[in-house]
């Protein structure tokens, strides 16, 4: 049953005994206790509680119409559902509104003043829930991205404060990460410290990844072990071999090795990402095939239907010949129809489960450009790799700044020629590689300490440059020492032309 309590309207009388009534006022609005009877009928209770409905002024309203089912609904059989009781509640700016107790809370009292009591089936007329749950849903996209904020993050700030004399010279001397870090964990009680991730030490891999066909040389092997360390501690880097020394090698034994070692689970997709120049987009693919032949890799380039079409391979919704996949399959089963109702799905349900997605997605930086909303949104990638990354040495590009909003669990820049200026074309590979470190404000310094053009020269910066690079970037040249390319010797001749 209902049971309400309404105000009633009184005129008002002057002092002189006239019985000329004053305006009247809105009816004072009190708590309305309405207490639903699961027993009765939809119908039953828009009758009792919308009988007497009337709006604020005083003004008599129109009773709500009861739901009346279609014939084809009632001849399977279908039955209205109760819509619940609507209320509306005129609430101070000083009260706050409890959903699960069903109360109010004045700010400046700690008293409860009780008000209509509705449970969730009264708000959203489902008779199957009583209590109305308040619990965030945890969706596998945050799930990765709390994961890497507790593991990944972690790792990489324990090893900023560890080598903070690395970065600290080329930042501001004011407040800026590195230093706050360093605070924090000064603040720490030695118990805490124990359990924060200790730093992986450099350790050197002289098995290569067993689905490399390639023969990798010792340097290479050098190579990927010093990538394999960057990603033990968390950091992003850059590899910066003289061209011609297989830094696409490399970087395919890193996708390989981390497949193999440190596969993901979970069904949100982590592939990796190359962006490289379109010259250079078909020797990836090639030496993909040709030297990990089990990575599943993706071409992403073309008009924009093709795009379109790798973008569903991409996310595993079908596979490299248009088919439907078992995820997409089993997603389209749980459709209804508008009358809620599923749909009749004619494939079995004893599929062979196969491996959605691919492992690396190859675009150019014109696809990229073009595409970067779905490249932001479609996955957390857990590497993004820049080939020839020099190209966004310009903070300023249009390149640049759709790069920066990647969400990337690492990132990794290829080049042969990291500096060739001045000290700001370092500072834009610095500040995509490490965001929260080399902010804007970090740029002045850079900007003002080398530059030829304007006579601009700092020792110390460089030096600190150069000490950062030796932690944080890999670079050798055909002559460095340990590099064997089994090459003759380069002969110089000189001929003079005599008239």
């Amino acid at each position: 049953m209902v049971v309400a309590n309404h105000s009633l309207r009184s005129a008002r009388y002057n002092g002189s005994g006239s019985s000329q009534p004053q305006m009247p006022k809105k009816p004072s609005q009190k708590s309305i206790s309405i207490k639903e009877d699961r027993d009765q009928s939809a119908d039953e209770l828009d009758q009792i509680v919308y009988a007497d409905r009337k709006s604020l002024a005083g003004h008599s309203l129109r009773p709500r119409k009861a739901l009346t089912l279609s014939i084809k609904a009632a001849e399977n059989g279908d039955k209205t559902k109760s819509r619940g009781v609507s209320v509306c509640f005129s609430v101070s700016s000083l009260s706050t509104f409890n959903l699960k107790s069903g109360t109010f809370t004045n700010k400046f009292s700690d008293k409860k003043r009780p008000t209509t009591t509705l449970g969730a089936q009264s708000f959203y007329g489902d008779e199957d829930k009583d209590e109305l749950s308040l619990t965030p849903v945890v969706t596998e996209r945050i799930a990765v991205r709390q994961e890497i904020a507790s593991v990944t993050a972690a790792k990489r700030n324990r090893f900023f404060v560890e080598k903070k004399d690395y970065f600290l010279p080329l930042l501001p001397s004011g407040n800026n990460f590195v230093r706050r870090l360093v605070e924090k964990h000064e603040a720490l009680s030695p118990a805490e410290k124990a359990r924060l991730p200790a730093i992986i030490p450099y350790e050197e891999i002289e098995t290569q990844p067993r689905s490399i066909t390639a023969i990798m040389k010792p340097y290479q092997l050098s190579g990927l072990s010093f990538l394999v360390y960057l990603h033990r501690n968390g950091l992003s880097g850059i590899l910066g071999d003289e061209m011609g020394l297989g830094k696409t090698l490399q970087t395919l034994s890193l996708i390989q090795y981390l497949k193999e070692n440190e596969p993901k689970t979970g069904a949100q997709l982590r592939p990796f990402l190359v962006v490289c120049p379109l010259s250079v987009l078909s020797s990836w693919m090639a030496e993909a095939q040709k030297w990990a032949p089990e990575l599943k890799v993706l071409r992403f380039h073309g008009p924009v239907k093709e795009r379109d079409r790798l973008k569903k391979i991409a996310a595993g919704e079908i596979d490299m010949f248009g088919n439907l996949t078992s995820k997409q399959k089993a997603k389209l089963k749980t459709r209804r129809n508008a009358a809620g109702k599923p749909i009749i799905s004619l494939d079995s349900d004893s599929e062979p489960e196969e491996e959605i997605g691919v492992d690396l997605v190859v675009t150019t930086y014109e696809s990229y450009q073009a595409e970067q909303g779905w490249f932001k949104r479609a996955f957390v990638w857990r590497y993004v790799v820049l080939d020839e990354g020099h190209k966004i040495k310009n903070d300023l590009s249009l390149i640049s700044k759709a790069l920066q909003g990647l969400q990337a669990e690492y990132r990794l820049i290829l080049t042969g020629t990291p500096l060739q200026n001045n000290l700001a074309e370092l500072w834009a590979l610095l500040h995509w590689l490490y965001q929260d470190i080399f902010t804007e404000q970090s740029n002045e310094l850079f900007r003002t300490s080398f530059d030829l053009t304007k006579g601009l020269y700092s020792d110390t910066v460089l030096n600190d440059s150069r000490h950062l690079l030796e932690l944080i970037m890999l670079r050798r040249m055909k002559n460095s020492p340990g590099v064997d390319l089994n090459l003759p010797p380069k002969t110089e001749v000189s001929s003079a032309i005599i008239r």
